[in-house]
This record gives structure tokens, C-alpha cells and sequence, in this order.
């Protein structure tokens, strides 16, 4: 028996609807790292370092940083103390800020520590400013110099290990251990060694490899309300 023409390119017709259906679906995103996997900027935590912060308190315009904060948790809110550290003198300003689920705030350096450069600490915490797990946290930001450098950077995410926490006899203190422990107070890890290779300095053009900047933080001990 011959087989019909119009059944055989009916079919083949079909059989393209199928092929162009299954590659145009996405692709997996995969699962979230897990709370104990090493600090990143591709991951969410209870608490975040962004390394660089700048404003000019005259020019604005010409330095400044633009900073990103995301609650990705689809059913919780929660509440985060922020802390500016002065890369200078160590001096700490300090406020709290809500989000709800799902919710994203941006804020400028020169709105909340005009004048000021340094890094940025962002942790969770409870109604009593206690640090809580909470690893939802993600971050990035924008960052200009008045020397012409600017980058994007995402900001590295520690995720908090247990729900215990180790205070002060009053509560008012906390403390916290990047030990990368399953004990009170621990989040994961903070890197202590750091390697730079020349591949960005001679894959950059010659006109940019003056321009290219370094930036190395050593966090300070102690964080606690302004005065």
C-alpha cells in the first residue's frame, strides 16, 4: 500500500512543531547553593559585604555609588541593619530597613553617608536587632570615582549557619564568627587569601592598564549603633 504524500508532510510538519517546542524551553536553573557552600556574589545569605562605597558630598554626579538590595524569600519579610564603615577612621553609621517578600530598595551613597568612602555591611535581624537565618539576601552595585574607575560589583552573601547566636549578658551584642562552624553565630567563611594574576593587565589595551584598581578590605571588629 502506498503511503498518502499529504499524511507523510502532515506528520513531518508536526514532528518540526515538536522539535522547535522542546528547544525553546529554558533552560534549568538549577538548585541554589546551599547554605554551607563557600561565600559568593552568586548566592543568597543572611548577611552582605559590599566591598567599595563613595560619594562626593559637592559633586554627586561625578562620584557616587548606587546600592541594591533583594529579599528573594517569596513568603517572608524581614527587617536588616545597615552598616557603613568609613575605610578611613572605622566610624560606623548605622539604620534599619524593611523589606517584604520579593522586594528590591536602591538607595545612593550620597542620600544615606554623603562624603564618605568605605564598605558597606548588611545583616538580618530580628525585632530585638538579633542576626537571624535568613538566607535570602542578594545585592549589587554601581559604583563611579571621580577618577574616571566605575564598576558593577555583586555583593558577597554569608549565609548564617544556625539559629543560635552568642550575646552579650544584656543582649544588646552579638557576635559573629566567619568560621564556616555548625555553632552560635556562625556564618560561613571569610577569605583569607587573596591571588592576582596579570591576565587583566595584558589582556587589557594598552590605554586601560593604568586604569585597572585593586580593592582589598579588612573588616573591622566591632559594629554598633552611631553615636
Amino acid at each position: 500500500m502506498q503511503t498518502s504524500r499529504k499524511l507523510t508532510h502532515t506528520f513531518l510538519a508536526l514532528a518540526a512543531m515538536l522539535l522547535l517546542t522542546v528547544v525553546g524551553r529554558a533552560a534549568d536553573p538549577g538548585l541554589p547553593y546551599p547554605a554551607t557552600s563557600e561565600v559568593s556574589d552568586q548566592k543568597a545569605g543572611s548577611l552582605l559585604i559590599y566591598n567599595i562605597y563613595t560619594s562626593s558630598a559637592t559633586a554627586p554626579t561625578t562620584q557616587n555609588t548606587r546600592l541594591n538590595v533583594t529579599n528573594t524569600s517569596e513568603q517572608s519579610g524581614v527587617a536588616l541593619h545597615v552598616f557603613f564603615v568609613d575605610g578611613t577612621t572605622c566610624s560606623i553609621a548605622d539604620r534599619f530597613l524593611c523589606l517584604t517578600a520579593n522586594q528590591t530598595t536602591t538607595a545612593l551613597a550620597s542620600d544615606l553617608d554623603p562624603g564618605t568612602t568605605g564598605y558597606v555591611v548588611v545583616i538580618a535581624v530580628d525585632f530585638s536587632g538579633l542576626p537571624i537565618v535568613f538566607n535570602f539576601l542578594i545585592g549589587d552595585e554601581y559604583v563611579k570615582f571621580q577618577t574616571g574607575h566605575f564598576a558593577n560589583l555583586g555583593a558577597e552573601a554569608f549565609a548564617k549557619l544556625t539559629r543560635e547566636n552568642v550575646t552579650s549578658t544584656d543582649g544588646s551584642l552579638a557576635a559573629i564568627f566567619f568560621d564556616g562552624l555548625p555553632l552560635a553565630g556562625s556564618y560561613n567563611r571569610v577569605p583569607r587569601v587573596l591571588a592576582l594574576g596579570s591576565e587583566a593587565e595584558l589582556l587589557a589595551p594598552e590605554s586601560c592598564r593604568k586604569a585597572i584598581a585593586v580593592i582589598v578590605r579588612q573588616m573591622a571588629e566591632r559594629y554598633g549603633d552611631a553615636e
